[in-house]
């Protein structure tokens, strides 16, 4: 994580520490509350989401390591797609907030987090997955 943080922190100025320990992490991410589902308030994000993994944690302190890992990938892959794995792989909830409509929520199960197959293989006979 400090090499990542090496490489990111660029000249300073966006407040990234000199190093990362895990007294800092943990101190960090045990002050942040986790953001409500769904959200209603934009105000309330923060970077710290429910985690529903199919593993269950240690204690809390791996918990929080995970957050800040998950955290580095989010800056690190912005726009390219692949948060969308780690939402996959940690069961981590999403609310997309529409103006003037009720927001669209994607729980843990929710089977919209399938990949669907593709055609062809779906006319060759293979059932899709649910949507």
């Amino acid at each position: 994580m400090n090499k990542w943080l090496d490489a990111s922190k660029g000249d300073g100025r966006y407040g990234y520490p000199e190093t990362l320990t895990e007294d800092k992490i943990v101190d960090f991410y045990e002050g942040v509350g986790y953001t409500p589902i769904p959200v209603t308030d934009e105000t309330k994000r923060t970077v710290k989401k429910h985690l529903n993994p199919c593993f269950s944690f240690v204690n809390k302190k791996q918990e929080n390591m995970i957050h800040c890992v998950l955290q580095m990938r989010r800056i690190e892959t912005i726009h390219d797609g692949s948060r969308w794995m780690d939402v996959k792989r940690y069961g981590i909830e999403i609310t997309h907030n529409r103006d003037g409509m009720d927001p669209i929520v994607l729980t843990k199960d929710d089977p919209r987090r399938a990949f669907q197959l593709p055609q062809d293989v779906i006319e060759a006979g293979l059932e899709a997955n649910p949507r």
